[in-house]
């Protein structure tokens, strides 16, 4: 099963929000050149920017990195996503790193240490080879299931690959970080 963040399921603001939010992220952007600023707006405007992250190239490797911790019983881990095409940061993004195997896609890490609410870096080294592509994070949460019978959905399902798959949905994701390869 391949897990892909598309633009329809980060996008939730209206035509709007979205216009006014690309007019002002034009201006700050154009004049700060921060993103953090960029996507305290965007989290403000469109509640889809939770946190910031850096991303950059060092000649081998995409290193991303990011101070937003995951917390709380319902932790599930960290998952890395960059964009599916050069160039287009409105593409679809699909996961680079997990915890578990959970792509089958050539660019794809698995990294256990994505499992740790402590850890806030990931090594992206099977990434594209040229191009201009975007990075985000997001932090997952269980969902909770009904494990022992009991009609109510209160308990957390058993940390299994499979589980992880169906039973995890994201609950924050950050802003974009640009990585020219």
């Amino acid at each position: 099963m391949k897990r892909v963040m598309t633009m329809k399921r980060i996008h939730t603001s209206s035509k709007i929000l979205s216009a006014l939010y690309v007019v002002l992220l034009f201006t700050i952007s154009t004049t700060t050149g921060c993103s953090y600023v960029s996507d305290a707006i965007e989290g403000v405007l469109t509640k889809r920017a939770g946190f910031s992250i850096d991303a950059y190239y060092d000649g081998d490797n995409v290193i991303v990195s990011w101070s937003e911790s995951g917390s709380g019983n319902g932790f599930a881990g960290y998952e890395v996503y960059m964009t599916e095409e050069p160039d287009n940061e409105f593409a679809d993004y699909i996961v680079v790193g997990a915890r578990y195997g959970i792509s089958l896609d050539d660019y794809f890490n698995s990294d256990s240490t994505l499992e740790y609410s402590h850890t806030l870096t990931f090594e992206h080294s099977s990434h594209p080879t040229t191009g201009v592509y975007f990075y985000r994070v997001g932090i997952i949460s269980w969902e909770k299931i009904d494990a022992d019978g009991d009609g109510e959905k209160d308990d957390y399902p058993p940390d299994e690959p499979d589980y992880y798959i169906s039973t995890t949905s994201v609950s924050q994701i950050s802003g974009s970080a640009r990585v020219e390869l």
